[in-house]
């Protein structure tokens, strides 16, 4: 990956490119990783009065996993500029760090003006394009507002803070991705439950020819480490829950379906599973082993879900609501107010990977 940032009088620079290697102080230092993987590379600029601003980009080396939207985003708003690809298999997007918790506003926008300079001096973008992202950059929010946090960033640590319940399971993958195998189960993040948030992810199909990869998100489900006796009555008290703790999480939360095949499962992508489904047309299917972006908003009982950046799903969890399938808890028993969220893996024929897992508070 290339990390550059724009020349100016009396500014000095400093990059920590996060993999052991000696620090840059040019200002358009080009860095080659010396394997794929997941890093945290620092940039440190010194201007001449002495004032310091310091910027994080975190990404993979390589872009395996480019982000897949049709614009340029900038948190949660749309620029309207192309997404337009930079080299490597990177997009602008990518090289946009727009979710990091930086430490206040004019320190992302110093960072974004420097970097698109470089962009239109390279080329990747023309100046009407440099201008609407400059702009839309000093009026968003960010470094006024909480940024992501990863939660599994590729690498053994993260992988740590996940658990695995019921059967199959996720591995580890050296590129940092987590690929499903058997089951059905769930990985699901055992180290902090969330309350008003977004959660964003990479995934892509890998199911072997002729199917086509059947997993989903879970989000708004209890412990389930909680033993039988001391869990209240309700939906994680009944049938299948009682003994498997994949099952809290389909009977208490809310599964966020991943189904892109044109046959078998009529539930597609962004059905929130069994109780407001999609069709094809809706789920904004892509082809097999492309990289998707999806992300899940769960504020107060509504969410969103969105795939490269359109809405394909909003669904409000109010109370009075059927499951399409017998025995399952109606949603007045789902009225959870915070709760973990969980991976699918459902069976060697559904094979999926998922990649960049992180989580705002909203």
């Amino acid at each position: 990956m290339q990390f550059s940032a724009a020349k100016a009088g009396g500014v000095s620079w400093e990059w920590d490119f996060g993999d052991g290697s000696q620090p840059s102080h040019e200002a358009n230092p080009t860095h080659t990783y010396a394997s794929y993987g997941t890093y945290h590379a620092t940039l440190k600029v010194t201007y001449a009065n002495g004032e310091q601003s310091t910027g994080k980009i975190d990404g993979t080396a390589g872009c395996t996993a480019p982000d897949a939207r049709a614009n340029v985003w900038l948190l949660d708003s749309d620029t309207g500029v192309a997404n337009h690809k930079v080299g490597g298999g990177c997009t602008v997007n990518d090289l946009i760090d727009d979710e990091s918790p930086w430490p206040n506003h004019g320190a992302f926008v110093s960072y974004l003006n420097a970097l698109v300079h470089q962009f239109r001096k390279d080329g990747v973008l023309d100046n009407h394009e440099a201008a609407t992202i400059s702009k839309e950059g000093a009026k968003s929010p960010i470094g006024k507002t909480p940024g992501y946090k990863s939660i599994f960033d590729g690498s053994a640590s993260s992988l740590a803070g996940w658990s695995q319940a019921g059967a199959g399971q996720f591995s580890l993958l050296p590129d940092g991705t987590l690929h499903s195998s058997g089951g059905m189960g769930m990985l699901w993040y055992s180290k902090q439950e969330f309350k008003d948030y977004s959660i964003r992810l990479q995934f892509r199909d890998v199911a072997p020819e002729g199917h086509q990869a059947n997993s989903g998100v879970f989000v708004r489900f209890p412990d389930p480490r909680t033993p039988l006796d001391k869990r209240p009555e309700g939906c994680s008290t009944t049938g299948a829950a009682r003994t498997a703790p994949e099952w809290v999480a389909i009977y208490c939360g809310n599964e966020i379906q991943i189904y892109d095949g044109d046959s078998g499962e009529p539930q597609k992508t962004g059905s929130v599973y069994n109780f407001d489904p999609n069709d094809l047309a809706h789920a904004k299917v892509t082809p097999k082993e492309q990289w998707n972006d999806y992300e899940i908003r769960v504020v107060g009982q509504h969410y969103t879900i969105i795939r490269n950046g359109v809405v394909i799903k909003e669904f409000d969890n109010t109370p009075g609501k059927s499951s399409s399938r017998a025995g399952d808890p109606p949603t007045d028993l789902r009225q959870f107010f915070s709760g973990y969220v969980g991976l699918q893996n459902h069976s060697d024929n559904d094979l999926i990977e998922f990649r960049n897992i992180r989580v705002r508070n909203l």
